[in-house]
């Protein structure tokens, strides 16, 4: 039964294959087929082989390294290997760029492969790229109560397997059937991994996870929303993080909470870590913002037009809207002297380069709100006291690191429809 349900699927995976890949120029295949991809992620499918596809794509003399020359601008040589369910990338001389993994992992995902490898060819090892484990099901409401295994090496990287741990440490270690590849594997330093209701475990009786390997293994037990990460040394255990941990923070540290709730729900607004973060970087949208003004109790009139606004790309000065900054000690060395109350300003509601876009005037970081009539005004500061505030948000409030962003961001995922409505 077990046979005939492994047949089963591979037949499946055959079917899916031949119809995808029909759909994106492929004719002939059979367990296999071949492509070669471009720099910018686009693929060139081929129906004989890797290196008589070569000689066409570049051309010049038949005894020049056709493939070499392929690799050395940066294409890929693809293979959809059916049988094992992997998109192999190969090229000796580097790994796939951004765009090229973006495509490979969207690829992958359509035809409901396993992972993503590259191969640097047989001086390098291997390097999972993305894997099935890398995917939050969200549909499988009984994802927390079955069992799944992996590898995870001490680079932080996870080998689903599908069989037990002891028949692919054989593979892994490379020894003798005899050997005990399991020892072997864990005086690697490799973790042996078993998610299992809402925990993950992390398995190895010589050494803990390395700090890689703990991050990793944090950053996937958030984003599936389990409850901890936990050693397994044999004798002894040890809980490496648990959702405890981020309440008690909460609770030690009330304050910056409080005060990073606008971004949190800032970044739930966004579908991916990596435009959130290009964001925050790029444009300085951190959920906190000011606004300049000589009002003690500054209120937003949404149909007056900033008084300062020059040449704007996307308007004239007579464009309705209100104009604000997160780098205020900058925005006001602009204005020293004329401005002498700053309000701090929520667009929690308001949705980023849609209702409020970033200005390049070079004042300070300013941000141009479309729509004030959605933004709120918190509180009215003298400019020294703001002042003081910014800083500290720079400070202390902000993440101060990608690994913080990140967690950040993944927080924002799970946990951004519970906060309170109220910001601050």
């Amino acid at each position: 039964m077990h046979q005939f349900s492994n047949l089963f699927t591979y037949l499946l995976n055959v079917i899916k294959l031949v119809n995808i890949l029909r759909e994106i120029g492929v004719e002939d295949h059979s367990d296999k087929a071949y492509a070669w991809q471009k720099p910018d992620g686009t693929f060139v499918h081929i129906n004989y082989s890797h290196d008589s596809e070569a000689f066409k794509l570049v051309g010049g003399d038949p005894k020049n390294d056709h493939t070499l020359m392929l690799w050395k601008r940066g294409w890929q040589r693809i293979t959809y290997a059916t049988k094992l369910s992997v998109i192999y990338a190969n090229n000796e001389v580097q790994q796939p760029n951004d765009k090229q993994k973006a495509k490979l992992i969207e690829l992958a995902v359509k035809l409901g492969f396993q992972s993503v490898v590259w191969d640097g060819g047989r001086n390098k090892k291997d390097k999972v790229i993305w894997s099935a484990h890398d995917v939050l099901e969200e549909n499988d409401e009984e994802r927390h109560k079955k069992l799944a295994y992996s590898w995870q090496e001490p680079d932080g990287n996870f080998i689903p397997i599908d069989y037990s741990h002891g028949s692919d440490a054989l593979i892994y270690a490379r020894g003798d059937a005899k050997d005990d590849n399991i020892a072997n594997l864990w005086r690697k330093g490799w973790q042996r991994i078993t998610y299992y209701g809402r925990a993950i475990y992390a398995n190895n009786e010589f050494h803990l996870p390395n700090d890689i390997q703990t991050r990793k293994l944090i950053e996937l037990a958030m984003r599936m929303e389990f409850e901890k990460v936990e050693w397994d040394g044999g004798e002894k255990t040890k809980i490496l993080w648990s959702v405890h941990d981020i309440l008690e923070e909460s609770v030690n540290n009330l304050n910056r909470t409080k005060r990073l709730i606008p971004l949190i729900k800032l970044a739930n607004r966004y579908n991916t870590f990596e435009e959130f973060e290009r964001d925050y970087q790029g444009k300085n949208y951190h959920g906190i913002y000011w606004h300049l003004t000589n009002q003690p109790n500054f209120q937003i009139n949404p149909t007056q037009s900033p008084t300062d606004l020059s040449t704007l790309s996307f308007g004239k000065s007579s464009t309705p809207g209100l104009m604000v900054s997160t780098d205020l000690s900058n925005w006001y060395s602009t204005f020293r002297g004329t401005r002498k109350y700053a309000a701090q300003i929520d667009l929690s509601d308001l949705t980023p380069n849609v209702d409020y876009r970033h200005v390049g005037r070079g004042f300070g970081h300013e941000i141009f709100v479309f729509k004030p009539e959605k933004a709120k005004v918190v509180k009215t500061y003298p400019i020294k006291n703001a002042l003081a505030i910014n800083l500290r948000d720079y400070k202390e409030v902000f993440p101060q690191s990608q690994d913080e962003l990140k967690r950040l961001y993944w927080f924002a995922k799970q946990k951004s429809s519970s906060l309170p409505k109220t910001s601050w």
